[in-house]
């Protein structure tokens, strides 16, 4: 059973969803009742995903390409830049966000700011600059204010920045996301081998919050990829000398979840380097896990700095998580001489996203929060805590719950740099990113490949868990999560097409057009011999049924189809000679021809 953490969690993330309108709230957005917006008004207020961007004309067209590639699959997403919200200043942008989260229709659940950290409103977007720093006099860039509206230091909607300091980069990043949802990994080992790595440090929990997470993937049937090395101190037995390593080892060790053994004996390899991360990123992985130091352009142990990043040539993009100091700092340098995880978002190949702290970042809080981030991502990585409601594996939501899970947990001595945590950590890429885990599969999805102009409402079917999207020139026109569902549109009154976009977890993204007619092709739909004498043929797939009247509007046939034949025969011998009008009944439609008996 869930524990009081659960309850706890729905309350204080009502909006990290996409919200109700009547205030049933969820921690996922899959499990949003879509048939409330069947048929989508567009001019409504609000939106589930917002894009902020600087007046940077170009970066701003890039924004749109990912609005409209969202729109497209159901997550109702605008772009505003700073000009509408008016100023370039951290206090104005929280009122405006937090003037969004009390007076919107529709609360986003999730804000991307796309755009570098900058003062000039045409090159980035700024954010607060913060110096609470408990045991350091550095100050450090935090988003994460930005979306905090009742000063607890958590969020109150998901924030996600995608660092590009021009049109070019916006154009990278927004095509590197476009890509791999679009055409996810088909290597095997790219899901197989996910890569956890950590340098030992006898008194802090680097190697528990590393080897906790390989040992979920064991038993989830994965093989990770362990790569270890030595900070300080001798690995031979103790897991770790600091204070309440005896909770988490009970909690996940032999006597708890057995992710881990009761000592560190079963680990012999300390050796790992910048060569064994590389090899492991261009050979693919879908995730890096990494936990030691780090520093603005590197981590320590085992090492990796932007000069090998600047070589990678994976053409699978990993995701990344470094639980490590500074790594996130998006005001380090200018240029090419970025931070470490700027570095990643930046080069053609490496990340498609990743979450690093923006200044010096602390032991034990780190790691409780990691393993949180986990949980959200895998609903039974903890099963006493979080969820089972999350469908989709969004890892800036992950982000999110990981400092809601942070904030109750007991397991550590000390509590006072919880709140810095919060702070510090940050998620670049796009907030709505699907992080691809398993093997891809094809959506099983049916529905009409043509309908009417007056067609009203067809049906879909489709397979549990799937969000689907019906959209026109970019505009939502309606949506539908879950199994089979009747999809309600308004009638249009000329011939166009609909794009159908499906999107499941661990499944490949679904995007088709159905046409819209106003008649049937005669290669879809066959009548013969018209002029008829005795028997009528009709051919067509998938024919509920068939009526026939004569002129005055008098139904004198009426056959029972359900789709069971392709190809009915109609005796019309007890017509009389004259014109008569035949109607073919569909699940999602009615067509009329005339036809003459003689």
């Amino acid at each position: 059973m869930k524990n009081l953490f659960s309850i706890m969690l729905m309350i204080l993330l009502m909006n990290i969803n996409i919200t109700n309108v009547n205030g049933q709230y969820h921690f996922d957005v899959s499990n949003h009742d879509y048939e409330i917006r069947n048929v989508i008004d567009n001019n409504l207020d609000g939106c589930n995903y917002l894009i902020v961007t600087p007046d940077n004309q170009g970066i701003k067209q890039w924004a749109d390409t990912l609005a409209r590639f969202r729109n497209e699959q159901g997550i109702l997403t605008k772009v505003v830049t700073l000009s509408e919200i008016e100023e370039n200043y951290p206090i104005h942008i929280r009122d405006y966000f937090n003037d969004i989260y009390k007076n919107w229709y529709l609360v986003p659940s999730a804000i991307l700011l796309l755009g570098d950290y900058s003062l000039d409103k045409t090159q980035g977007i700024a954010t607060f600059y913060l110096k609470d720093n408990t045991e350091s006099d550095l100050p450090y860039l935090t988003d994460n204010k930005l979306v905090d509206f009742n000063n607890d230091n958590l969020p109150e909607i998901v924030i996600a920045r995608m660092p590009a300091a021009n049109a070019q980069q916006a154009e990278l990043m927004v095509k590197k996301t476009m890509r791999y949802e679009r055409f996810p990994s088909t290597n095997p080992n790219y899901y197989n081998r996910p890569v956890t790595a950590a340098g030992f440090e006898e008194n802090r929990w680097f190697q528990l919050c590393s080897e906790v997470v390989a040992g979920y993937f064991e038993k989830i049937g994965k093989t990770p990829n362990r790569l270890n090395a030595i900070f300080y101190g001798k690995p031979d037995s103790i897991w770790s000398s600091a204070d309440n390593t005896d909770k988490i080892i009970d909690y996940f060790g032999p006597n708890g979840l057995n992710y881990i053994p009761s000592d560190i004996r079963h680990l012999t390899k300390w050796d790992a380097n910048q060569n064994d991360l590389c090899k492991a990123i261009n050979d693919g992985t879908f995730i890096i896990q990494h936990r030691d130091h780090g520093q603005y352009q590197a981590w320590s142990n085992p090492y990796l700095s932007n000069n090998e990043i600047n070589g990678l040539d994976n053409e699978d993009l990993t995701f990344v998580m470094s639980a490590n100091c500074r790594t996130g700092n998006f005001n380090f340098g200018n240029g090419d001489n970025d931070c470490f995880a700027e570095r990643f978002m930046r080069v053609e190949n490496g990340a498609v996203a990743i979450i690093a702290a923006s200044e010096t970042s602390y032991s034990f809080v780190n790691d409780t929060y990691v393993w949180g981030f986990y949980d959200y991502l895998w609903n039974d990585f903890m099963p006493d805590y979080g969820s089972n409601n999350v469908v989709f594996k969004y890892p800036a939501f992950a982000n999110v719950y990981g400092k809601y899970f942070l904030k109750q947990a007991s397991w550590l001595s000390l509590s006072i740099n919880k709140k810095i945590t919060y702070n510090l950590f940050h998620y670049f890429g796009d907030a709505f990113l699907q992080l691809n885990t398993e093997m891809p599969e094809e959506i099983d999805i049916s529905y009409p490949k043509e309908i009417l102009t007056d067609c009203s409402s067809f049906t879909i079917k489709k397979d549990k868990d799937t969000r689907v999207a019906v959209s026109h020139n970019g505009n939502i026109i309606a949506t539908s999560f879950g199994e089979d569902s009747v999809i309600n549109i308004k009638p249009f009154l000329y011939e166009t097409k609909l794009k159908v976009v499906a999107t499941k977890q661990d499944h490949y993204r679904h995007e088709a057009y159905i046409e819209v007619k106003s008649h049937l092709s005669d290669d879809d739909l066959k009548i013969y011999p018209n002029p008829v004498e005795d028997v009528l043929f009709v051919e067509s797939r998938n024919i509920e049924g068939v009526e026939i009247y004569n002129s005055l509007g008098q139904k004198l046939i009426s056959i029972n189809n359900n789709g069971n034949l392709e190809k009915l025969d109609i005796d019309c011998s007890s017509l009389k000679k004259g014109l008569f009008h035949l109607h073919i009944i569909y699940e999602d439609k009615r067509v009329g021809r005339s036809f003459i008996v003689m």
